[in-house]
C-alpha cells in the first residue's frame, strides 16, 4: 500500500483533508506526490482510528520504503 492508497481509505480527499485540518489543495499535492509528510502521521493515525480505518505507523513507514 502506498500513500495514495492510504488517502483513498477515506470517503474522499476532502474528508481526509478535514480530518487532518489541512487544505484540500495541500492533500491533493500529497496524493499526486504519493507522500504524506511524517510530521502529520500522529494526527493521521488518530483520524483513522476515529473513522475505524485500520492504519498504523508501520503501514505509513512501509509505504515510504516501497
Amino acid at each position: 500500500m502506498d500513500h495514495k492508497e492510504i488517502i483513498e481509505l477515506w470517503p474522499n480527499i476532502q474528508h481526509f483533508a478535514d480530518d487532518l485540518g489541512e487544505k484540500k489543495s495541500t492533500v491533493s499535492g500529497w496524493y499526486y506526490r504519493e507522500s504524506i509528510p511524517s510530521d502529520r502521521w500522529v494526527r493521521l493515525v488518530g483520524a483513522a482510528q476515529a473513522r475505524d480505518i485500520p492504519l498504523t505507523y508501520k503501514m505509513l513507514a512501509e509505504a515510504i520504503a516501497a
